[in-house]
């Protein structure tokens, strides 16, 4: 018994049989538990132990209808559809208008390819939801379905039942030709799914919203399921993982987005970042490069690329990007530290000097930090947080104050080295003042020795922590040593001591900003903002850090009060066009179409739930769930998944021709499903349509990789190979076809031929004679099996190969043809004339077979019956060139010159310009004695065809005929001009010379002659040359002379070379 294996089949059994809302009946408890086994059986695939168990209860109980839906179903299951469609029959008469029951028969009908019948039932099925829904909008409607939405809800254009029935019918629509009517129906459905997309898609916001990440990330994966290239659900999936640190998945998703949008520079920045996070620095650049390269006014990602450069020591494209930073945002102090840094370390000292003196010069209250602004000066500059230590601290030793004072005198002049060396000596005498520890501290910050100013100053603030300039201090030498976080420590130090330090705060801000803590950042500026209101700085980049959180409309807010105080900065400005273009390009990718008439009640599968058996009550009851009641739909495929919905759709349109938009359809179907053998199997069909043969092998690959058995695929992809001529990989997927089916003979057929191909004829014999194994009467087999035989010179063979054909078609031309060239390899000449006789006198009008048995016939100097098969053609078309030319030149072969030059005029009636014909007509007139009239017909030739040595020569032989003996001198330079070696010109020209007395040239000639030949002239110089006569056609008439006129090797065979 055949058992039906789909998709579908092998996913657990969740809505298999019974599960659909049939009027209630009272049972016995044995008839229920029976059939509730055989559902217990069906799920485990023992159809044949659920059948017995069925047939048990609808003995207890005969007009059991689950038990008889049941049995239908099971049936349908092991392909036995005709027994299914019998036992819905018997459901149906027990509730007719039963609306799963029907579109199950209707599936069952599909199954066995009576798509007619099919269509019938699901034509019966949407009356039947017509009806209900009629009967469910009535003012006292008693609704089976147990919801609280109101009946006029349900009279959607298409609610879900009827979308599922409808599928259905399209499938059947599309298997009939009705591809327009099914494609409709698939659109319809397919918008139906979208639209509940979109409402998970809200749903899984809300849950985002409310930080649920992990089951927003399941939503987002239950939308695009449906709508599988939707970039905002993917780019908000990425979000989501990213922010439960997540960051390859996040990945992944922002590729996906880059797939369907390569320009989304919110995908492209997202997943830089998180390549950033995991220390992988080559794709953060790669993917920052597309960022600067869609918008190139983001001051972020350059700085980024250039830290990116940096960190992998491309510093010459680091630099490029710390340019283009600066470009953009001028007043970047960061940008020019770090430019000069990267000078330095290429050792550019004096445009080093330069970038850290433009970092320097910039306003130091518009900026506030910056790892090369000297903070000693800077502060001395600003006297109110100078003596934040006593500067006449009480020592105890007098020479302690001495060093001290002494120190300090060289600080102030700017001699930090004796100043260091004087606070060393005044701290081996007493360390117990702040004061010495924070002077000497900046002095070493001035000497850029920032890990010994930090102890410096931790040593003063282990003395005295009240002092906020150190900790501001402090925490300006951690940054420049990239220690943030520490550095951050030291600025809320520095706050909570002094709350009006404005610097720190800025400070603060920049760093919290750098660890990307954009919260306490944002509140850091704000402080800030509140302290020097006209601070530009602090609401710009309160702006950025809002427009990195999406908060484009706040963050656009900010930028506008920056550029209230900073009209001409042409970067707040830049930012705060890229926050306004990313808010219209947010606001009209999340636009979420409204779901105003879409079904949103229980679905065609709740419906049909039977919950409480127990009561009777076959009806649905949204409060309860009853899942080994509720077998039917997944198993046998009733209601469809989205995927096959794409599926379908592609089916359809491919069915009608429009392979380009299939293709779409069947990437939809792949997305959602990337593990369907037979999706990738369709998409490659597709891709051969469209001659885009790489894609396709590429998907067949896809194909067998996932399903090892699908012996379709394996075809597929095996006649691709052999389209590129890579047979070695063919016969690979023909011996996994024949793994599948060893007696599959498609395979062992196209095997045979693929080892022809590679020459390997005793492989393919193998695989002819086990295919005839098979199928003795195979006689595509034969007749290649017998041309294997003829390859391999065993004519024997191939004769018995071709007579087993013959004996089934014995009037079969080709194989007549093929059997006769093997009796001529076979030496059987009379027998293969009279299978050409028999080809000719079949009254046979296929040009191509009269012109393989003309050559044949030619072949063994038979030229009379060659002509009669070009005459033949010349019956049909008078005007067949290749006939003419090939009828004329086998004249000339039989000796009647004269009617081959009637068959060239013929030819050049039709094509003044044939230079065969023209060349062909001199020489069979020079054979008729007309030595001038032949001349002419070669130079005709020649002025068409310029480089034929055998004409240049002949003209030369007729000239020395006539006695124009300096005329063939010059006939024979021309063709020694196309073959200066030519031993034939040059021992005719020699001869010529001798002729007119020119005895140096002739010696000359004869010279040549002993280099290339030797012997040459001894062997010629009794007997000569003679007129070129050539013994096959060839339409380029480039003969090539013979390099001795009478060695024995020479031979008279015709070839034919006519194109």
């Amino acid at each position: 018994m055949v058992v039906k294996r789909s998709i579908l089949s092998l996913l657990i059994v969740t809505l298999l049989i019974s599960g659909f809302s049939f009027q209630a009946q009272s049972l016995s408890f044995e008839a229920r538990a029976l059939n509730e086994e055989g559902l217990t059986f069906t799920f485990n695939g023992s159809y044949e132990k659920a059948l017995a168990n069925y047939d048990m209860a609808l003995d207890i109980e005969p007009d059991y209808i689950e038990a008889l839906d049941n049995k239908a179903s099971t049936y349908y299951l092991l392909g036995e559809y005709d027994k299914a469609i019998e036992c819905y029959d018997m459901v149906l008469e027990l509730q007719p208008d039963h609306v799963l029951t029907l579109t199950k028969k209707g599936m069952a009908f599909s199954e066995k390819g009576d798509y007619k019948s099919a269509i019938s039932m699901y034509d019966q099925a949407l009356v039947s939801i017509e009806k209900y829904l009629i009967k469910t909008s009535g003012p006292n409607n008693s609704s089976i379905i147990d919801t609280d939405m109101p009946a006029s809800e349900m009279t959607d254009d298409m609610s879900s039942e009827e979308a599922v029935v409808l599928y259905h019918k399209a499938k059947a629509l599309d298997n009939i030709g009705q591809h327009d009517e099914a494609m409709n129906i698939y659109g319809s459905f397919l918008e139906l799914q979208m639209e509940h997309s979109s409402y998970i898609y809200k749903e899984a916001i809300a849950c985002t919203e409310e930080g649920k990440t992990s089951k927003a990330i399941e939503l987002y994966g239950e939308a695009l399921k449906i709508d599988p290239d939707n970039t905002t659900i993917w780019y908000h999936k990425g979000q989501a993982y990213d922010s439960l640190g997540e960051y390859e998945k996040a990945i992944e998703a922002y590729e996906m987005v880059i797939e369907f949008d390569p320009k989304s520079n919110d995908a492209w920045w997202s997943k830089a970042k998180a390549h950033e996070i995991l220390g992988e620095t080559e794709p953060s650049i790669t993917a920052y490069e597309k960022v600067v390269e869609i918008d190139p006014y983001n001051v972020d990602a350059w700085f980024k690329l250039g830290e990116a450069f940096e960190s992998t020591e491309k510093y010459q494209d680091a630099l490029t990007s710390y340019g283009q930073v600066i470009k953009l945002d001028p007043d970047n102090t960061r940008a020019w530290q770090k430019k000069g840094m990267v000078l330095e370390i290429l050792g550019k000292y004096d445009e080093a000097i330069v970038s850290y003196d433009k970092a320097l010069g910039v306003d130091p209250d518009t900026i506030a930090k910056t790892y090369l602004q000297n903070p000693a000066i800077s502060r001395l500059n600003t006297s109110k947080e100078e003596n934040c230590y006593d500067q006449t601290p009480d020592f105890s030793i007098e020479s302690t104050k001495l060093w001290f004072d002494k120190g300090t005198i060289y600080l102030k002049q700017g001699e930090y080295e004796n100043a260091v060396e004087s606070f060393d000596k005044a701290l081996e005498l007493e360390t117990k003042h702040p004061s010495v520890w924070y002077n000497k501290a900046v002095a070493l910050d001035e000497l850029g020795m920032k890990n010994e100013a930090v102890e410096s100053y931790t040593a003063a603030l282990k003395k005295d922590a009240s002092c906020s300039e150190a900790w501001y201090r402090k925490g300006f030498d951690l940054d420049a040593l990239d220690r943030y976080n520490e550095a951050v420590y030291c600025y809320r130090k520095a706050v909570d001591i002094e709350p009006e330090f404005t610097l720190a705060w800025y400070a603060l801000g920049l760093d919290l900003d750098h660890l990307e803590k954009y919260d306490e950042a944002i509140r850091a500026y704000g402080i800030v903002s509140e302290q020097s209101p006209y601070f530009f700085d602090a609401y710009y980049r309160k702006g950025r850090i809002l427009a990195k959180q999406g908060h484009y409309s706040e963050a656009i807010e900010n930028y506008q009060t920056a550029l209230a105080f900073e009209p001409s900065n042409s970067a707040i400005n830049t930012q705060m066009q890229v926050a306004i273009s990313k808010m219209e390009r947010i606001n009209s990718s999340s636009s979420i179409p409204a779901i105003t008439n879409s079904f949103t009640g229980p679905s065609l599968i709740d419906m049909f739930k039977i919950v409480d058996l127990e009561n009777g009550n076959g009806y649905y009851d949204p409060t309860t769930d009853n899942d080994l009641n509720s077998l039917d739909v997944d198993l046998i495929g009733v209601e469809p998944h989205a995927e096959d919905a794409w599926l379908a759709q592609g089916n359809a349109l491919s069915n009608s021709g429009d392979y380009s938009a299939a293709l779409s359809s069947y990437n939809k179907a792949i997305l959602i499903d990337p593990n369907s053998s037979n999706m990738w199997l369709m998409r490659g069909i597709t891709y051969d349509m469209l001659k885009r043969q790489v894609e396709a092998i590429e998907n067949y690959r896809i194909a067998v990789e996932l399903d090892a058995d699908n012996t379709d695929a394996w075809f597929y992809l095996a006649q691709d190979y052999s389209n590129i001529g890579d047979h070695y990989h063919a016969i690979e997927c023909y011996d996994n076809v024949l793994r599948i089916n060893p007696q599959d003979t498609t395979a062992l057929f196209l095997r045979a031929r693929a080892f022809d191909n590679l020459g390997s004829y005793e492989n393919s014999l193998a695989s002819y004679d086990r295919l005839l194994e098979l199928e003795p009467d195979n006689l595509e087999g034969l007749y290649y099996r017998g041309e294997t035989y003829y390859k391999l010179g065993n004519y024997e063979a191939s004769i018995q190969s071709y007579e087993k054909v013959l004996e089934v078609e014995p009037e079969n031309v080709e194989v007549i043809f093929a059997k006769a060239l093997a009796f001529e390899g076979n030496g059987q000449v009379e027998e293969a004339v009279a299978s050409y006789d028999l080809i000719l006198n079949t009254g046979i009008n296929d040009t191509d077979t009269l012109y393989k048995l003309g050559e044949a016939y030619e072949n063994i100097g038979l030229y009379r019956n060659a002509v009669r098969c070009y005459d033949t053609i010349l019956i049909n078309n008078p005007a067949d060139i290749k006939a003419l030319s090939m009828k004329g030149f086998d004249l000339y072969m039989d000796g009647d010159y004269n009617g081959a030059m009637y068959c060239y005029d013929k030819v050049l009636e039709i094509d003044p310009n044939n230079a065969a014909a023209w060349y062909n007509k001199g020489t069979a007139a020079y054979l008729t004695s007309s030595y001038v009239a032949s001349s002419d017909f070669y130079a005709r030739a020649l002025e068409i065809q310029p480089n034929s040595i055998s004409a240049w020569y002949n003209r030369g032989f007729i000239a020395n005929i006539l006695g124009d003996v300096e005329e063939a001198v010059g006939y024979y330079e021309k063709a020694l001009e196309i073959d200066p070696a030519s031993t034939s010109v040059l021992y005719n020209k020699r001869f010529a010379h001798y002729r007119i007395g020119e005895s140096v040239s002739a010696e000359n000639e004869k010279n040549k002659l002993e280099t290339i030949d030797p012997g040459f002239v001894e062997a010629l110089d009794d007997r000569g040359t003679k007129f070129f006569m050539p013994q096959e056609y060839d339409p380029s008439i480039t003969y090539k002379l013979p390099d001795r006129w009478y060695d024995d090797t020479e031979n008279n065979t015709i070839k034919t070379n006519l194109e």
